[in-house]
């Protein structure tokens, strides 16, 4: 089997018989669910896939083993595979399934990623202007689809080290990033919490932090928490990897800033009128920033920003 990315970016699985048809064009995902359950089970034994992102090398995907139980309306899939690291790859899907109402199916999914250098893998039009040399990194994933799309997700990462910048910035590499993710979807609104985030840059040690974003239901407020930021390695970060435009890039490598922001909270509301359209408080510990234009430097700074 390969999957290849067409000049349109579309994706396109060959190696599968065709029963003589030459015309391409999408499947009825009814009638495949409708024919899936006349079948017990389906098995797919030692076969390979090679995956061919546009412009870019091809790599093969080795020793795949899937198989598909079905059981009236409930599917499960268990896969493995090798990378082309040799090291391996699981995966696991619950699903209901209702052919006539596919698209409001329900299921669960875990991923089992190895510590792999997922660099070279990656499609371009996934990463664009953002240029990695190393991304060794694995973890797990859990997540739950429901009414049409994510409900619930659960990620714990580790990425011992990351080699990267963005655009024609100065690279930067970064060790053991830790990051526990847990997102979440409700009639309330959405929910993003990371926690234990924390990584190496240099010789400084961003400690672990914990991050809170959530947006209402209507889609009008947006609010950013956290107990702590460290400033100096996330501005380095940031510098390096976050798509800023130059001047502000040029901005903040000259500003530096360090020290830390404690109890931050940012408010957006996206429809507000401009003046009240961000509200911000932090408390400031030890903050200070380096001299840029007519900005003086200023060190040691403590009290309360709003």
């Amino acid at each position: 089997l390969s999957l290849t990315q067409a000049a349109d970016g579309q994706w396109r699985v060959e190696g599968l018989p065709d029963a003589g048809n030459t015309a391409r064009s999408s499947p009825d995902m009814q009638k495949v669910f409708a024919e899936l359950s006349k079948v017990r089970r389906l098995a797919l034994f030692d076969s390979q896939l090679t995956v061919e992102a546009r412009g870019q090398s091809p790599f093969t995907l080795s020793y795949a083993n899937f198989e598909l139980a079905i059981d009236g309306q409930a599917l499960r899939l268990d896969g493995r595979l090798v990378l082309p690291d040799g090291q391996p790859l699981a995966m696991h899907v619950q699903a209901q399934v209702q052919p006539q109402q596919w698209r409001d199916s329900q299921a669960e999914l875990y991923l089992n990623l190895p510590q792999s250098d997922w660099a070279a893998w990656l499609p371009r039009r996934l990463t664009r202007d953002w240029h990695l040399q190393r991304l060794r990194a694995g973890g797990e994933v859990w997540a739950s689809w429901r009414d049409q799309g994510l409900s619930r997700a659960v990620t714990r990462l580790h990425v011992a080290e990351l080699q990267g910048t963005y655009a024609e910035r100065e690279p930067v590499s970064a060790e053991d990033l830790t990051l526990n993710l847990y997102a979440e979807r409700s009639d309330q609104g959405y929910r993003l919490q990371l926690d234990g985030l924390a990584f190496t840059l240099g010789d400084i040690r961003w400690p672990e932090t914990r991050l809170l974003l959530s947006r209402n239901a209507a889609g009008d407020q947006w609010r950013l928490q956290s107990d702590r930021i460290t400033l100096a390695p996330l501005a380095a970060l940031t510098n390096a990897l976050a798509p800023l435009p130059e001047t502000a890039a040029v901005i903040l490598e000259d500003l530096a800033p360090t020290g830390n922001l404690r109890n931050l909270r940012i408010d957006y509301r996206p429809e507000a009128p401009l003046s009240e359209r961000v509200e911000f408080a932090a408390n400031l510990d030890g903050v200070g920033i380096s001299t840029h234009g007519w900005i003086p430097a200023v060190q040691n700074v403590n009290g309360i920003l709003r």
